[in-house]
């Protein structure tokens, strides 16, 4: 671990705060949310209710035969905000964009309800799948696409998704050097976990390494924007320290699909045109990142490349990844329309059919496997290619329409900080082909705020004619 392990050990002592701080940031972005009415530290509250609370802790409001509560927290907060909208507090902008995608939402949203009723357990699903990954996905993206109302507003949402991004990747610091577990958890009894960790990688509050490294790959991007912003020396320093923060984190999930995704970004990265941020500087700061990387973890570039050499044969899996994708393939040929219905165990069940009638390879630990490992897969298996083709219409849509509008040269602080949030979107999507993270609460809440926040850009990026006059 190069120089890193010395210092942090140094500081083991500062772990104990981890508890209280957690809280009393918990405590300071609640106050920002109801007393100040500052939306953007009310979308960070929910995104951390969501991670930490609902997903980690896994507590809510207990009802009477739901395990674990039925009503979350998050739940709670994210009406309070949307009721808050719908009584002006917030000015909402005309946005044409937005009401486009709204559309193929509410289409995409449908077909998953239909292949919700269609599974092995349609209440089960509905009260859990349904409901917490879709009607939660959808009404984040609605309330985030309606945006904020001045400039400062959105470069005050990145220090706030900032700091979450800093707290993650302390707690995934506490796991790689001390082994311990500051808030007690179901999700460390889970296999998964140990099985990670046994293989030196972490994922914070996610429990999964790879629903670490998808949130990575949306925060890198935006908190680059605070650096190339930042005007004073210390705030340029304080930024890029957190963008190492965040990134020495990312590295040690050793996601093979987020490291894919990570350097595709590179495209929009690199050729996105956006006034006042120059080639030349985004390749001499990511230069930097890897100098620093290089001196205090010297040996993590050799990690990570051996991680991306396994695709084949999965250590973690008792299946190869590319040979589910194939057996995946086969059910989708015969569900083209409305997939076999929406569930992990509806999914296995299949599985297990088509392997008795000898459609696809029996291989081993396939009645184990629940899901495809894709996002894109998961779609058309479950709620069939029509939604598929919905969804890749709607994220075709926001990436071909935000291009043209950064693409304008304007100078204005949101056509940057529009750059950041397109990165990390098309980092996002690209990940997604390995694994199922458009279904998990925690990372698709994110995506869903990032995707919905630079749709809200679109009417308020100001065009080059009206720049000029």
């Amino acid at each position: 671990m190069g120089l890193i392990k010395p210092l942090i050990y140094s500081l083991s002592w500062l772990q104990w705060f981890l508890l209280p701080g957690t809280a009393l940031l918990g405590l300071i972005f609640l106050w920002l949310s109801i007393v100040r009415k500052d939306k953007a530290a009310g979308l960070v509250l929910v995104l951390g209710v969501i991670i930490i609370v609902d997903e980690y802790m896994m507590i809510g409001i207990k009802m009477p035969g739901l395990e674990h509560g039925s009503i979350r927290y998050s739940e709670l907060i994210l009406l309070f905000l949307i009721f808050r909208r719908q009584n002006r507090i917030w000015k909402i902008v005309q946005n044409p964009l937005r009401s486009r995608v709204l559309i193929l939402w509410a289409i995409y949203l449908l077909l998953f309800l239909i292949s919700v009723l269609r599974s092995l357990n349609p209440t089960g699903e509905f009260l859990v799948s349904f409901r917490k990954i879709g009607i939660t996905s959808f009404m984040l993206f609605w309330f985030a696409s309606s945006g904020f109302t001045e400039e400062k507003d959105y470069l005050r949402v990145l220090k706030y998704f900032m700091v979450l991004a800093i707290l993650l990747s302390i707690v995934s610091y506490q796991q790689i050097f001390f082994d311990k577990f500051f808030l007690k958890s179901p999700v460390l009894e889970k296999e998964l976990f140990y099985r990670s960790m046994n293989h030196g990688r972490f994922g914070s509050f996610f429990g999964n390494p790879n629903m670490m490294a998808s949130f990575c790959v949306l925060a890198i991007p935006s908190l680059l924007i605070l650096c190339l912003k930042a005007e004073k020396r210390w705030s340029q320093i304080s930024y890029y320290g957190a963008i190492l923060t965040v990134t020495f984190s990312f590295f040690k999930t050793y996601s093979r699909g987020a490291f894919l995704g990570f350097s595709c970004m590179a495209f929009p990265y690199l050729f996105l045109k956006v006034k006042d941020i120059h080639v030349g500087k985004k390749i001499g700061l990511s230069l930097l990142a890897v100098v620093c990387i290089l001196i205090f973890a010297p040996n993590i570039f050799d990690s990570v490349f051996k991680r991306i050499g396994t695709i084949e044969s999965e250590e973690t899996i008792q299946t190869s990844r590319l040979q589910l994708w194939q057996n995946t393939s086969v059910i989708v040929k015969d569900n083209l329309l409305f997939g076999i219905g929406y569930g992990d165990y509806t999914f296995g069940r299949n599985a297990i059919r088509y392997i008795r009638q000898s459609k696809i390879k029996s291989i081993r630990g396939m009645d184990s496997i629940d899901h495809p490992h894709n996002s894109y897969l998961l779609i058309a298996v479950m709620m069939g290619c029509p939604a598929l083709i919905v969804f890749i219409t709607m994220m075709f849509t926001i990436l071909k329409n935000m291009a043209k509008q950064l693409n304008r040269h304007v100078s204005s602080d949101l056509s940057i900080v529009g750059f950041g949030f397109f990165c990390g979107v098309f980092g996002f999507l690209v990940t997604s082909i390995f694994d199922y993270h458009f279904f998990t609460r925690g990372a698709a809440s994110v995506f869903w705020v990032v995707c919905g926040l630079l749709v809200s850009l679109y009417p308020r990026l100001p065009r080059v004619n009206e720049t000029e006059g």
